[in-house]
């Protein structure tokens, strides 16, 4: 198994209750909020040298570190919008330590979908006893013993999210307010649209990336669910580290035997989302694509404009974008699945 910084610095973690050992980093923009919660490892000498043998690290210890977001987020792979998404670090190719966003549930792995941010400069600071998480004006620093390194943290704007019913079931659909020209997009990442299940104890979701094509050679709108690859290796990821587990119940005092069940229990759940999700997915199409019809805008868009309207049947999505406006007629019955015959 791929060596990990994680391994070296909470391998007790998953025996401790993660509730009690979150800390928290939290800012107000006049875009939207930001909150980070994340396992605060006291720092000791011997990480050092393992932060130089490992490619990726995890940003804390127990529970993986998470950041709920109500604005966008601008990256070095592009603009994210606002939702709940994980945080790790992982080297670059130039050896610095990237931050990384990823959607999901579980502890970031290579391959998986995520942002990078490139580290913006290296601080001089006192060694730090704990791993600390700030945010200051537009600047997120990690400071952990030695180590401090500030990232750009750039908020972005977000549209009034339009909820409607999409295929007999309610969606959100959330836009970012980023910035546009005449040039247009090409297959640009501008937001989501979240699709849920009434009355379901686990309330699984399905959530399509909106890209968006608009120029001067027409319009498409592409709905793409990246994360149902993604579940086959998370279900796996989750089985392997319970089976790993499992085999420490075997010695461990009654206190350990309680908190490794308590571990293995909350896995289960996990493992449950993960299949009940598995099972809504299945029922819509992973990609589907909208034509646009173009139109001239009475005033031009610095940033992509969104607005949407209900006819009967269909949802018109309109997004403006310099002196241009795009509609999209969706029909959310195309996105469902054909039915089996039995």
């Amino acid at each position: 198994m791929k060596k990990s910084l994680v391994i070296a610095l909470v391998l007790c973690g998953l025996a401790l209750p993660a509730a009690a050992q979150r800390a928290k980093a939290e800012a107000t923009f006049d875009e939207g909020k930001v909150s980070i919660s994340y396992g605060a490892p006291n720092w000791k000498e011997e990480f050092a040298k393992a932060m130089e043998s490992t490619d990726t690290w995890r940003l804390g210890n127990n529970d993986p570190t998470s950041v709920e977001l109500t604005c966008g987020l601008q990256t070095d792979d592009g603009a994210i919008p606002a939702g709940a998404y994980r945080m790790a670090m992982q080297k670059s190719e130039k050896k610095k330590w990237d931050l990384v966003v990823y959607p999901g549930s579980g502890h970031f792995r290579a391959g998986m979908k995520c942002w990078r941010i490139h580290p913006a400069a290296e601080l001089e600071a006192k060694s730090a006893d704990k791993l600390a998480i700030r945010i200051e004006k537009k600047s997120l620093i990690v400071h952990f013993g030695p180590k401090a390194i500030a990232y750009p943290f750039q908020p972005i704007k977000m549209h009034e999210k339009v909820e409607t019913d999409f295929a007999m079931y309610p969606v959100k659909i959330s836009v970012m307010a980023i910035p546009a020209s005449d040039k247009g997009f090409d297959n640009t990442y501008v937001g989501t649209a979240v699709c849920t299940i009434r009355g379901r104890e686990l309330a699984p979701s399905i959530t399509w990336d909106l890209h968006l094509t608009m120029n001067a050679q027409g319009a498409k709108l592409a709905f793409v669910n990246t994360r149902a690859k993604g579940l086959a290796q998370e279900k796996a990821g989750i089985e392997r580290t319970m089976k790993r587990v499992k085999g420490r119940l075997e010695g461990a005092n009654d206190k350990g035997k309680k908190r490794i069940t308590d571990f293995l229990a909350g896995k289960e759940k996990e493992l449950a989302q993960l299949k009940a999700t598995e099972q809504m997915f299945s029922r819509f199409k992973a990609n589907q694509s909208v034509t646009g019809k173009l139109a001239d805008r009475e005033t031009p868009a610095s940033t992509l404009h969104f607005d949407h309207e209900r006819p009967q049947g269909s949802i018109v999505l309109t997004f403006g974008c310099g002196g241009k406006n795009a509609a999209f007629d969706v029909n959310p019955q195309e996105f469902r699945m054909p039915r089996r015959r039995r």
